[in-house]
């Protein structure tokens, strides 16, 4: 029988087809692990593991095998037994890059960046032609603090080396009026639900349409309701997700695009290479990346004076352009909970709070917060995102914190949830720490929303900046401590003063609301003033 036979009849459910796969597992290992990885594709996660249990009791040094192994315990949360199956199939086969890259991705998720920047490292050198894997690797350094801004900026230059080695001629301006309404081009692997619906959703629906229209190129296969909101404040929409570079750049041609705008930087979903070539008469990066492109088919940057100082300019490709107040403007969800009193209240201690994902939160900021623990006695830690919700990087943390002579009963741990459900979470939050090496940026938005003060420090790169720039653009420059050392002396006396405390609560939302970071047609006009004079510049150039 034909594997793909068997395979649809497995599928079915047809026990006599499972038991039979299942019974040439050991002697097939080869075949059995290729089925295996297309069950588990096809979400048939406990049929791959009992394809795999024979094969890998046969055959430990399976490397494929253990592949699938890690992407079917993945599939079921099992986060420790796929870390394990993952590290397995990279001693199996220690040349497999598929294997050190599924590890690095898998650590990372977990919050240990630098363990899993030594498996990026390695499944890049396996890789040393994938974009991709360039890519990961690139931004799995922002989220390890022992990697220099020095060294982040040289890996980009080596990526642009690679992967754009040239630079083609600016294509002619289709029609080079420098007051026209323009063509503008939106590229993403977000429209979807993600921090972009928040900070851009609601400036593409105000903005002044007759000026410019919206032209979306969507890299993502998920349709949500947030992908539906975002294709209706389109003037078009096109779903490049099948498409390669060179049809991604001919489709834009053809759309007679004036300037191209990209939402990804280096991050997951992005379509850097169709810059590269040069799809557009004007190109410029924006949102979701904490760094350069690499490219220079970039025309612009857009970030703000905190993101970007001017000393940090030669570590970038790009020009920078700064907008005059925050490099986003949040825009809070009809959603979202109303503000309750202050925890601390009812429950006589305390609570501190840190919503980011483990990747974010570094040794450094667990042994920081440890001693703002220790000052404030009593005193509790909410960690809260959907990582959480496994017992294995609970555990982990509770590791990490241990360490530092924090016990368990000090720590608490919640998953996720519904995205209304997560944001009220912070009614049992009193005041929210901000992780290093890399910054909250909506997390601190809903903080604050929520009444919930967020003490940070601005560190030595743009990715460690963004709760600092939030807090500024906020009215609130109070909460920005200078270095890690200030900003564990500012929560601590904070915590003691319960009155201040209880008008953060009472005043955050009115204030926040008031401000250049939530004032919608502010940010639209700044943002299409740096795109207009852009294309000014082009059409007298």
């Amino acid at each position: 029988m034909r594997d793909a036979e068997l395979l649809e009849q497995i599928q079915a459910g047809d026990a006599a087809a499972m038991n039979a796969a299942e019974a040439r597992a050991s002697a097939e290992p080869d075949r059995t692990a290729a089925m295996a990885r297309i069950l588990v594709e096809r979400g048939r996660r406990l049929e791959a593991r009992r394809l795999l249990m024979p094969l890998l009791a046969a055959h430990p040094w399976h490397a494929a095998a253990w592949v699938a192994m890690a992407e079917a315990q993945r599939s079921v949360d099992r986060i420790g037994e796929s870390l394990e199956a993952w590290w397995r199939a990279t001693q199996s086969d220690p040349g497999l890059a598929e294997a050190h890259f599924g590890f690095a991705a898998l650590l990372a998720y977990v919050g240990d960046s630098d363990l899993a920047l030594v498996s990026f490292r390695r499944a890049l050198e396996l890789m040393p032609d994938s974009p991709q894997v360039h890519s990961s690797y690139l931004v799995a350094m922002q989220y390890t603090s022992g990697v220099g801004r020095e060294d982040i900026a040289a890996e980009h230059r080596r990526w642009a080396a690679k992967f754009a080695p040239t630079l083609p001629p600016r294509p002619e301006l289709r029609d080079p009026d420098p007051e026209r309404r323009l063509r503008i081009g939106l590229v993403s692997g977000d429209f979807r639900f993600h921090a972009l619906e928040h900070f851009f959703l609601e400036p593409l629906r105000q903005r002044s349409r007759d000026r410019w229209e919206a032209i979306c190129y969507s890299n993502t296969p998920v349709t949500d309701n947030s992908t539906r909101a975002f294709q209706s404040a389109a003037d078009a929409w096109r779903d490049v997700t099948t498409l390669d570079d060179d049809e991604m750049f001919d489709l834009i041609r053809a759309d007679g695009i004036d300037l191209l705008v990209d939402l990804n930087g280096q991050t997951r979903g992005n379509r850097l290479p169709v810059f590269a070539k040069r799809a557009a008469p004007i190109q410029v990066s924006w949102m979701d990346y904490v760094h350069s492109t690499g490219l220079a088919a970039m025309d612009a940057l857009i970030v703000d004076r905190h993101l970007v100082t001017p000393e940090d300019e030669p570590l970038y490709a790009e020009p920078i352009f700064r907008l005059p107040d925050d490099a986003i403007c949040f825009y809070p969800l009809p959603y979202l909970p109303a503000v309750t009193p202050p925890p601390h209240r009812r429950r006589g201690h305390v609570t501190f709070g840190c919503f980011n994902m483990p990747q974010k939160i570094g040794p450094a900021a667990v042994a920081a917060w440890a001693r703002v623990l220790h000052r404030v006695p009593g005193s509790r830690i909410l960690l809260k995102a959907s990582e959480f919700r496994h017992a294995w990087v609970q555990n982990r943390y509770r590791r990490l914190f241990a360490g530092h002579g924090i016990g368990m009963e000090r720590l608490e741990f919640q998953g996720g949830g519904a995205h209304p459900d997560f944001v009220a979470g912070y009614g049992g939050v009193d005041i929210a720490l901000d992780p290093f090496p890399y910054s909250g940026g909506l997390n601190t938005c809903e903080a604050l929303w929520m009444g919930v003060p967020v003490i940070t420090f601005a560190g030595d790169r743009q990715g460690s900046r963004l709760a600092a720039s939030h807090l500024h653009n906020a009215g609130l420059p109070e909460l920005v401590a200078p270095d890690s050392e200030t900003a564990i002396d500012l929560a601590v006396s904070l915590a003691g003063e319960p009155d201040r405390l209880k008008a953060y609560r009472e005043e955050l939302r009115p204030t926040m609301a008031a401000s250049p970071l939530c004032d919608v047609p502010r940010f639209i006009r700044n943002f299409e003033a740096i795109l207009r004079d852009l294309w000014r510049k082009a059409c007298t150039s």
